[in-house]
């Protein structure tokens, strides 16, 4: 499966969530019906809504052999509820699913992102700077050096 592509929350935003989890609200019905096909997914999966921090976090219920129940986040998005959080659940809770190779595939989609983005703050001044360089060293002429011409002469 591709990777999906969601706005995810920020460690802090998460952090600040999951620590109130009194303040989270719980979602069991929306206009695009995510709540419900999250339940058709897996009945253990819930979706919350944290009005202060203006994230949804999808937990999954898992019970403890001592009986008792445990909230596990599964993930987060920031942004509008739409069915991308869905193919992100079914992506992250799917067998065969590498959380190592997926992080290390947002990782490198985040460096191209950066390298692009430096290129286009530093590549106008790298050019300008080639030009001086060669203009200043005298690379700048249409001619070519050929060592040994044809009558065994340098050639210019």
């Amino acid at each position: 499966m591709d990777y999906v592509e969601i706005s995810p929350a920020t460690i802090t935003q998460v952090h600040q969530a999951m620590g109130r989890t009194k303040s989270l609200v719980l979602v069991d019905d929306d206009v695009q019906g995510i709540a419900t096909s999250l339940q058709e997914i897996d009945d253990s999966l819930h979706l919350h809504y944290d009005p202060q921090q203006d994230i949804w976090v999808v937990t999954q219920e898992v019970h403890q052999p001592d009986g008792t129940v445990e909230d596990k986040l599964v993930t987060t998005h920031s942004g509008d509820l739409d069915h991308r959080l869905l193919n992100r659940v079914r992506q992250v809770t799917g067998r065969g699913y590498d959380m190592h190779a997926d992080i290390e595939a947002s990782e490198r989609a985040a460096e191209r992102v950066r390298d692009r983005e430096r290129l286009e703050q530093v590549g106008p001044t790298a050019e300008r700077l080639l030009h001086a360089l060669r203009r200043d060293l005298g690379y700048d002429q249409d001619r070519i050096f050929v060592p040994g011409g044809r009558d065994g002469t340098d050639v210019r």
